[in-house]
């Protein structure tokens, strides 16, 4: 029996196998190639199950392990939960198509997350996959000015609806005012027998038609972004004169009040009239949460290079599914929810942040950070979006 075709077998099996040992080398040289060269992306490798195999430096900036803590770990090491869920479907796409791009949520070793763009390549065998090859880029600050955007684009069709609401109803309704003051000046004239009471109803028609033109002036804030007026502005002195303006508040009687201003608190440059509204807001929104009375504090202090700004209310609290500076979002019986959105508005505007922490039930504290070196040329470039 010739044995010829049984060498010839043994050979092709042989030269299958010496070119899969070959492609093998050249795949892990190309692998060795991008983890030493290449700096903008974090790349990654691992084996076809996801334990990690190697990784660059960028890698390792990215998620914050070094390479020895995250070697011969699973992904699962970085992926939160519900993303290591959502994993399967880009990995079988890169394993169909070559490669697949999607977006994640990384877990950094210090508990933090980053939202990151993903290019993940399946790494193939003679006949299966040997693994996987991810770049990894931090996405966030993309991300965040993509929501910008969208949410410019979206504060700006309100804000075409607000000006034609504005117009449509603020000619008849100055019509009605105009008549409304008329009548009332007759009727207080004339001694007609039922004029007193007619003189009351037209009162209470002046009350809603002022209580409308209030609501109508406050919808034209939303109609256009408005430029800043940068000069410099005392803090102190504007957080007493907003104190002052609660003070007079009906609601304010039932409720203890204390400010307290560091006496070092340094000037800010920014736009003193929307800096106070911005206040004003805040403090009114403290004020209405405390119905039956409380107590609101006040503190304001340097912190770094920054003045920050701590408003702190024994109120009702805000619900933690609740977002209090969305756009007319109110929990309140008569809110339109326009005022907290505004004083974002306008610390955003100035370079600045604002937070909140609630507990409902007990009461909120809103924190307004505001840079103290903001330059006024830059500030001047800023307006305050679709308000």
């Amino acid at each position: 029996m010739s044995t010829v075709p049984d060498r010839r077998a043994s050979e092709l099996s042989s030269t299958a196998v010496g070119r899969e040992k070959t492609e093998r080398k050249q795949d892990r040289q190309m692998i060795g190639h991008l983890l030493r060269n290449v700096t903008r992306y974090a790349v990654l490798t691992t084996d076809p199950n996801g334990y990690i195999e190697s990784c660059n430096q960028a890698a390792g900036q990215l998620v914050g392990y070094a390479a020895d803590e995250i070697f011969g770990k699973h992904l699962s090491l970085i992926c939160p939960e519900e993303t290591e869920r959502q994993l399967s479907k880009p990995l079988q796409q890169a394993i169909d198509q070559g490669t697949s791009q999607y977006y994640q949520w990384i877990g950094r070793k210090d508990g933090t997350r980053l939202y990151t763009r993903v290019m993940a390549f399946a790494l193939w065998g003679e006949a299966q996959v040997q693994g996987f090859l991810f770049l990894m880029r931090d996405d966030s600050r993309e991300r965040s000015q993509r929501q910008k955007l969208r949410e410019k684009e979206n504060f700006a069709a309100i804000g075409a609806a607000a000006s034609l609401l504005a117009h449509e109803v603020g000619n008849p309704l100055n019509g009605i005012s105009a008549t409304a003051q008329l009548l009332e000046h007759f009727l207080s004239r004339e001694s007609l027998p039922s004029g007193h009471a007619i003189l009351s109803s037209v009162h209470d028609l002046k009350s809603e038609i002022g209580r409308l033109t209030v609501l109508l002036n406050e919808f034209k804030k939303i109609t256009g972004p408005q430029k800043l007026a940068v000069a410099p502005v005392n803090t102190k002195l504007l957080v007493h004169q907003m104190v002052a303006i609660i003070e007079k508040r009906e609601l304010r009687q039932k409720i203890e009040v204390s400010v307290e201003c560091a006496p070092d608190l340094p000037l800010l440059n920014g736009d003193e009239d929307k800096l106070g509204e911005a206040l004003l807001n805040v403090f009114d929104n403290a004020v209405e949460a405390m119905p039956h009375g409380g107590r609101l504090e006040i503190k304001a202090y340097t912190c770094d290079e920054s003045v920050c700004i701590d408003v702190v209310d024994t109120g009702v609290g805000i619900l933690e599914n609740f977002n209090a500076f969305d756009l007319f979002s109110s929990t309140k019986p008569y809110g339109i929810g326009l005022g907290l959105f505004m004083a974002q508005q306008i610390v955003l505007a100035h370079d600045g942040a604002i937070t909140y922490s609630s507990m409902p039930g007990q009461g909120t504290t809103f924190h307004l950070t505001i840079g103290v070196n903001a330059s006024p040329e830059s500030l001047a470039d800023n307006s305050i979006d679709s308000v």
